[in-house]
């Protein structure tokens, strides 16, 4: 029977507990966050979902230290400022076999060194939890996409938390174009720095621009003070893709339906509309861990692979928010 830790109950940590409550094959789930009231709330969250006779146990913990020896799965759900702390005494006291790290994996480079290096020490396999290459539409789309040299992506939507959200967006590039080397653009974003909703965290607003050494091009786009659908568009010399990404809620918790629209030279460029649902956290958490019982692997990034991302991400950030307050960062405050 595997041993499944979800660790952190915030938001994102109880969507993956109410996903585990998906799973096709026996498990025992060990919860921890040191909020007790948190807990609770990942409680209630779990007890909503349909019973799964196949769940053996679920244990909620306020310490890592109450953690058995063995972990099968451990999916890292705080915050990021904290991971890289959590994982080096998760390691420390318990042999974890595979892990999932939410984004922002971490706030600075370093964290991000030492922790692959102890997850290497330890024989641990990690992905970051970046989760449109898991969706079906985006998986089309790579297929068609794979004869194609470059392409040009554009996103953009009213206050999405460019600075904490960028990454799903770069991660989502860097699976279409199969690159991961890439160069970041900062001086079209705000000269403001906005705040987050968050206690020590903050946001961007503006334009990002990213471009790959093969010439593939992104520019992604903050309307800050306004709101709205996240609209992707995808174009290279033979195919075009305009997708309206529809969230009813900021929390993305509910869902409307979403379309894209697809056209290619091959129809003489004939318009060909296709609705579809972008799928609950609490959807997709099974199916990773599924994937990585049976397999050893999944369909997120790797930690490695997603390292050269977050590197320039965070640096070409912390470079701005140099440029805006003269102060040098080590660490970006993002989540």
């Amino acid at each position: 029977m595997s041993h499944i830790a979800v660790v952190g109950t915030g938001q994102i940590g109880s969507r993956h507990l109410q996903g585990l409550a998906r799973i096709d094959r026996e498990i025992d789930i060990s919860v921890v966050d040191p909020s007790r009231s948190a807990l609770e709330k990942a409680r209630a969250c779990f007890e909503e979902m349909p019973m799964n006779e196949l769940i053996r146990s679920v244990s909620f913990f306020e310490s890592l230290s109450l953690l058995g020896t063995d972990i099968d799965v451990a999916i890292i759900a705080t915050n990021a400022n904290v991971r890289k702390e959590v994982v080096e005494d998760l390691l420390k006291q318990t042999r974890v076999s595979f892990m999932i790290l939410e984004k922002v994996a971490f706030q600075s480079v370093n964290d991000f060194q030492v922790v692959m290096k102890s997850l290497s020490e330890n024989n641990t396999r990690a992905w970051v939890n970046c989760t449109r290459r898991m969706f079906p539409l985006y998986k089309m789309i790579k297929r068609e996409l794979c004869s194609e040299e470059k392409l040009l992506f554009h996103f953009e939507s009213g206050n999405w938390g460019l600075a904490s959200n960028s990454i799903h967006v770069i991660d989502l590039f860097a699976f279409l174009t199969e690159e991961t080397k890439i160069i970041l653009d900062i001086s079209g974003l705000d000269r403001d720095v906005y705040n987050s909703g968050r206690d020590g965290f903050i946001e961007f607003g503006g334009i990002l621009n990213v471009r790959t050494e093969k010439g593939s091009q992104m520019t992604l786009f903050d309307h800050k003070g306004t709101e709205g659908q996240f609209v992707i568009q995808i174009a290279t010399r033979s195919r075009r893709y305009i997708i309206f990404e529809f969230y009813e809620s900021r929390g993305m918790s509910r869902h409307l339906e979403s379309k894209a629209i697809f056209f290619d030279d091959e129809t003489g460029w004939k318009w060909n509309e296709k609705s579809f649902r972008i799928p609950y956290q609490s959807e997709l958490t099974h199916f990773a861990v599924q994937q990585i019982l049976d397999s050893g692997t999944c369909d997120l990034i790797s930690i490695t692979e997603s390292f050269p991302l977050h590197r320039s991400m965070l640096e070409a950030f912390n470079e701005h928010l140099e440029e805006v307050d003269g102060t040098v960062y080590n660490r970006c405050p993002i989540t």
